[in-house]
């Protein structure tokens, strides 16, 4: 990858990959409000964030993506995708320059219980993220500062839409969005792909698949056999598995919930609309050419841990958009200082990753 000419590549490799400090002060500010600063390491943060998210909407498009310079020459929202990058990445600053500004005002702070929840998650992820921050200027000290951000966003969040909040979200419209986007079912699915082998499923695999989940359809509406003793034989789970899996808070673990189209990756199932169609206790195979699935409708309101589970994310699948848009409104009527002199090091053709 050749981003820069030869008279200036000897000048940047000294000082950006032998000794970044040599040329930038150690914890330069990138950006300023006051006596809030932003380091140029968070800035690097802030990049970092923005390529990965950029990397994952190119990717939703069925683009392969090998390496990051399979993004170099894609559009992310009608702008390139270093365009996208920067631009998102400078949105993440002045948001973290906000969130600072109200833990400062003392409108938003953390608890000694959050703050060690923050701990225990930078321990648990850092020897698998450290390869590719550490590379790219951002240390577990930093890192650490970006997950407390996350945190802060959320009292931040909470403050406006949670029960107490200035603006909070009723009952009436949680329970509404919860019954028309989430069902519950007990399901197992066949991808038509070779598990060990990731090869696709020949016509007669697709035959046999097929021709299984039959059989377990008649099983299941006979009452011959229980739906957990298939997920079980289907999934191949130990009796030591089926024994991990079991939360004395949950009536049944082998049921799992379904989203609609509204409710993100985390929860969408395509063919909620068919499932939602289904009566409770409805049982019915669902396929395609790409896959086939077998569901058995239950009764959601049958066991409230999931509506207190679902709780969070349903405020957020109602008030996100609302939210970020007011949380970047407010960060941009902040008269905030970009120093473009540390900011200008780190670009997203720049970012490097631990394979380079």
């Amino acid at each position: 990858m050749k981003l820069f000419s030869k008279a200036t590549a000897l000048v940047l490799t000294l000082c950006i990959i032998l000794s970044l400090s040599a040329c930038h002060p150690k914890d330069e500010s990138a950006f300023s409000l006051g006596d809030i600063k932003l380091t140029s390491a968070m800035y690097s943060a802030c990049i970092l964030q923005a390529v990965d998210e950029a990397a994952e909407k190119i990717s939703k498009d069925g683009t392969e993506i090998s390496s990051l310079e399979d993004c170099y020459d894609k559009t992310v929202d009608n702008l390139s995708f270093e365009e996208w990058v920067t631009k998102t990445a400078k949105k993440y600053a002045y948001r973290f320059i906000f969130l600072d500004k109200l833990e400062q005002d003392k409108t938003i702070s953390l608890t000694e219980d959050q703050e060690s929840e923050v701990e225990s998650y930078v321990k648990s992820q850092w020897s698998q993220m450290s390869s590719y921050y550490e590379l790219n200027g951002v240390s577990q000290a930093t890192y650490t500062k970006l997950i407390r951000y996350s945190y802060l966003q959320e009292q931040y969040f909470k403050s406006i839409y949670g029960e107490k909040g200035t603006k909070a979200v009723s009952t009436d419209e949680q329970d509404k969005y919860y019954k028309e986007n989430f069902l519950l079912v007990h399901m197992i699915s066949d991808n038509y792909t070779n598990t060990e082998t990731g090869a696709a499923y020949t016509d007669d695999e697709k035959a046999a698949a097929k021709s299984k989940f039959e059989n377990y359809e008649k099983e299941l509406k006979s009452g011959k056999r229980k739906f957990a003793e298939i997920y079980k034989e289907f999934y191949n789970i130990t009796d030591d598995i089926d024994k991990s899996m079991q939360n004395e808070n949950i009536k049944d673990v082998y049921a799992q919930v379904i989203g609609s189209k509204n409710t993100g990756e985390n929860y969408k199932d395509d063919n909620f609309a068919a499932v939602q169609a289904m009566k409770v206790g409805e049982i019915k195979i669902i396929g395609s050419d790409n896959n086939i699935v077998l569901y058995e409708r239950l009764d959601i309101n049958s066991d409230s841990y999931y509506k207190t589970e679902l709780a969070s994310s349903i405020l957020h699948l109602l008030k996100d958009d609302e939210f970020e848009t007011a949380l970047d409104e407010e960060a941009a009527k902040l008269d905030i200082k970009e120093n473009t002199y540390a900011t200008g090091v780190f670009t997203p053709k720049g970012v490097k990753t631990p394979e380079q």
